[in-house]
């Protein structure tokens, strides 16, 4: 259907093209149509700063579902899907659906045991250790949990901790086995050999990895996988600093119980908005930096000792060991370096220390009462909207233009790749790229038979034969290495 765009200032070609293409649609059947005739009250929805929760025009607020309505916004708002998703999902499936969720260790573990190793599958920048740990201690554990980094060697050094560890009923963690790919046929074995009838019940086998083709496929069908990802947003990164902590931490520094408060709240806020920058590209930083829960809490132990040594806050010593070391110390571009001393004159100051103090113009981030106990705080946190506004950065609107439609994209990337395929039989990626590469190889010619060629036309010293020679063998260079890549 060919209908003119009807407002070139503010409908792209891309918008008009993607709204006409709806229109083979059945539930779509005329929309361009009605574009035209109420396109004011689409201009309205175009400049919404909710779109995903506008009514659309006339018989189409009806007309179409939930869902349908995210294809229109796709159109229109791309930028906007992800927030419509959200309100998709907590739709139909409920709101906790949605709600970041925090890994609760008591219950993994409680179905777990001794024949069962528990397995952390972890992503960039995620380490579960300070969580193991944690949980060690809380179930009397920590003098029995034996720790090691795989590695080039260590295999021997793991094996006689877990053949001691299953006697002596402890635990054993054995961290990063994707670095020790060598050593997996090994452990393999070692937890095929576990008599569940001698094996002490109190022995437990903990794992992490990055996905890794190399790590056996029999532990991970029996054991317990838990996936460790960074958490996405303010929300989810407060939640995951807060989470771990207790009243017995927060009330730890005599004599600037509240003081003490105010600034972790600041801290932890600025460990956030950190690592949130990132999802801006270059507006955030000039490099992705991988800050990590350790960072934070070396300078949660660094505020919680200055706090109690020195008789005046030392917002220099704070904002040197934070700023310059802690975090800086991974940062290795000037500007970022400056970016983030600048962020951290906002967070660690004495305006922080006001119980009405708020962090952005929308008074979405504030402070609160220092009487305030910890599940005060939890409380705070998951009150919290789910989706960041670029003022608690410290940019402007539009810089979130970009990462919220590159988002859309990725994620409906993602939802692609999850589709059943349509090749013969529903065949995998795989398949259909390796028939690929078996018909492209197919069509490659042989190299030029050089020796052939050689004793049927012998070299002459003549400068136009010697780079006919020379383009002939590189061109088989060219074509052999071509089969290699293909292959391998």
């Amino acid at each position: 259907m060919d209908v003119a765009n009807p407002a070139p200032e503010w409908i792209t070609d891309r918008i008009w093209l993607e709204i006409l293409t709806l229109e083979s649609l059945e539930p779509f059947k005329g929309f361009a149509e009605n574009f035209h005739t109420y396109l004011q009250d689409y201009k309205k929805i175009f400049d919404s700063t909710d779109p995903e929760r506008a009514t659309l025009p006339q018989e189409w607020a009806d007309g179409l579902d939930d869902f349908q309505k995210i294809i229109f916004l796709k159109c229109l708002r791309p930028d906007k899907v992800t927030n419509a998703m959200q309100d998709f999902v907590s739709n139909n499936l409920g709101q906790k659906f949605i709600e970041p969720q925090t890994a609760d260790l008591h219950l993994v573990f409680r179905d777990s045991s001794a024949t069962t190793p528990l397995i952390f599958v972890l992503s960039v920048g995620t380490d579960p250790a300070a969580d193991l740990y944690k949980f060690a201690e809380e179930m009397k554990f920590s003098k029995r949990l034996n720790t090691i980094s795989l590695g080039q060697g260590q295999g021997p050094r793991a094996e006689s901790l877990m053949r001691a560890a299953m006697e002596k009923g402890q635990w054993v963690f054995f961290q990063n086995c994707h670095l020790s790919p060598s050593w997996m046929p090994s452990l393999e074995r070692l937890v095929e050999q576990v008599d569940p009838d001698h094996v002490h019940k109190d022995f437990r086998l903990w794992l992490t990895s990055m996905p890794s083709p190399q790590f056996p496929v029999m532990i991970l069908q029996n054991g317990s996988k838990m996936t460790v990802e960074p958490p996405r947003g303010i929300k989810a990164n407060l939640l995951r600093s807060y989470i771990t902590l207790s009243d017995d931490f927060l009330t730890s520094c005599t004599g600037k119980v509240d003081e003490f408060k105010h600034l972790l709240l600041s801290l932890c806020l600025f460990h956030a908005v950190l690592l949130e920058r990132r999802k801006f590209g270059p507006l955030g930083f000039n490099i992705p930096y991988e800050f990590t829960d350790g960072d934070l809490r070396i300078c949660m132990s660094q505020l919680r000792m200055f706090l109690m040594e020195y008789t005046e806050i030392a917002y220099k010593v704070l904002k040197y060991t934070a700023g310059e070391i802690n975090y800086g110390g991974r940062v290795t571009d000037d500007w970022d370096r400056r970016c983030v001393m600048n962020v951290l004159d906002d967070f660690y100051a004495a305006k922080v220390l006001d119980a009405n103090f708020c962090y952005d113009d929308s008074q979405i981030y504030h402070q609160l009462p220092p009487v305030s106990e910890h599940q005060a705080y939890v409380g705070y946190v998951r009150s919290l909207p789910i989706n960041d506004t670029p003022e608690i950065f410290g940019l402007h609107e539009n810089a979130n233009i970009t990462f919220a439609q590159n988002e859309t994209y990725r994620t409906l990337t993602d939802l692609l790749d999850l589709q059943p395929k349509t090749a013969t039989a529903g065949e995998n990626r795989d398949v259909v790229i390796e028939k690929l590469v078996k018909d492209v190889l197919s069509r490659v010619p042989r190299p030029l038979p050089l020796a052939t060629v050689m004793e049927k036309y012998p070299v002459i010293i003549f400068l136009p034969t010697v780079l006919e020679l020379k383009l002939a063998d590189g061109y088989g260079l060219n074509l052999a290495g071509f089969r290699y890549s293909a292959t391998y």
